[in-house]
């Protein structure tokens, strides 16, 4: 027996599945475009906002100040005085520097110089005054406190001497000549490496690195 053919025709394929929806385009190119435009911008204000200023003449003139201000080492004294405070003799073998600001240096060294008898008999009456436990203190508190206070008043009186050396010109017109009393260099001000007159010190530390003591009567 004859198979059976097929009745009717054979049914139709199923659909075909929709195709596959496109993106997009142009809406995402618009927004890359927008935070791309607004990175750059940003990096902008930034970028200009946090400049440093310009430090050029700052740091010229810091440079200046430190420089005249740098401390330097004058050697004040290198000598040996007698103290007998115990009844007993001792010879001290002492020396002396002081550091100053460059921009004090040459007045200081004139007057070192111009008063140096003057400055080893005061040091030598304060060894010679000097209680024993002086010498004993760890950093000579008590000698440097009083060879400070001496040269301090030495290097004041000094430098106002060289305030006073230039003569002031008396004004034009003026019926007395040179107004010697009345326009005095007393008046003027001090030089820059004065002592009390100018505001500070000349001498900005005393430093003793040489105290040693013998005794004389063994």
């Amino acid at each position: 027996m004859a198979k059976d053919k097929p009745s009717g025709a054979a049914p139709a394929p199923a659909d075909a599945a929709p195709a596959k929806k496109k993106l997009p385009l142009v809406p995402i190119i618009g927004v890359l475009a927008l935070l791309v435009v607004e990175g750059v911008v940003i990096f902008i204000v930034v970028g200009g906002a946090g400049k440093p200023a310009e430090t050029h003449g700052a740091e010229l003139h810091e440079a200046h100040l430190s420089e005249a201000d740098k401390l330097v080492e004058i050697l004040v004294v290198k000598d040996k005085f007698p103290n007998s405070s115990t009844g007993r003799s001792w010879i001290w073998d002492v020396e002396i520097q002081v550091q100053v600001k460059s921009k004090n240096l040459g007045k200081v060294q004139e007057v070192l110089a111009s008063r140096s008898a003057e400055i080893k008999t005061g040091l030598a009456r304060i060894w010679r005054t000097a209680q024993h436990n002086y010498f004993n203190e760890p950093s000579l508190e008590t000698l440097t406190r009083q060879v400070k206070g001496l040269l301090d008043d030495i290097m004041s009186e000094g430098t106002a001497k060289y305030a006073v050396a230039a003569p002031v010109a008396a004004p034009a017109g003026d019926g007395h000549g040179g107004g010697g009393d009345h326009g005095g260099g007393g008046h003027g001000p001090a030089p820059s490496g004065g002592g009390h007159a100018s505001g500070e010190p000349a001498i900005e530390r005393v430093l003793i690195p040489r105290c040693v003591g013998f005794p004389t009567d063994y």
